[in-house]
């Protein structure tokens, strides 16, 4: 766990790290979201801000969604197996 807040949802508080939802969207939806294009936030509070859920087409091809671990919810986003 990393108890670094930079990593915190500016919305909800929880350390996107910690729950293994470090990623990437492209930049225009980032900034639709949060048009001062600083912060982090989680695949909830990103969604609750652009009124739907996330789809594979939303996320980058940058090695930041592949490389670090990823909790359940993001890896049905990014279109992944969900382990059961």
């Amino acid at each position: 766990m990393t108890s670094d807040p930079m990593f915190d949802c500016m919305d909800c508080g929880v350390n996107t790290v910690d729950i293994d939802e470090y990623y990437g969207v492209w930049d225009d939806i980032w900034l639709f979201a949060n048009p001062a294009d600083f912060g982090m936030m989680c695949i909830g509070c990103l969604e609750h801000r652009l009124g739907r859920k996330l789809t594979p087409i939303d996320f980058t091809d940058w090695p930041i969604n592949r490389v670090f671990p990823q909790s359940d919810r993001l890896k049905d986003r990014l279109g992944l197996t969900v382990d059961s």
